[in-house]
């Protein structure tokens, strides 16, 4: 597995402790108004019949509504950003809240 920061490694890590199906910094190709287009969520999660989107929030990067809409078209609903800080400081919190969240979406 390849992983751009060390948060990402401590959500992995995290995840890997709950058994659940993930996938990290996987490619997926979208329609979007544009065209087909890569996109790279930081971690896709399958877990309880259900698709996710755990994020890891940086201070230089910014949420990308567009971007969530898109996956949102595409069946993927809940996507959730977290603070790169609280998933380095507390990863299996970070998981298990995403994890809480997602049992609970539609």
């Amino acid at each position: 597995m390849r992983f751009r920061c060390e948060e990402e490694v401590k959500i992995a890590e995290a995840l890997d402790r709950t058994s659940v199906l993930f996938f990290p910094n996987s490619k997926a190709r979208l329609t979007t108004p544009s065209g087909r287009q890569n996109q790279e969520p930081d971690f896709l999660i399958f877990h309880q019949g259900k698709w996710g989107i755990l994020e890891i929030s940086h201070p230089d990067t910014e949420k990308d509504e567009t971007r969530d809409r898109i996956f949102a078209s595409h069946g993927i609903f809940t996507i959730h950003y977290c603070e790169a800080h609280r998933c380095s400081q507390e990863p299996d919190r970070v998981v298990r809240e995403f994890l809480d969240i997602l049992s609970q979406g539609s």
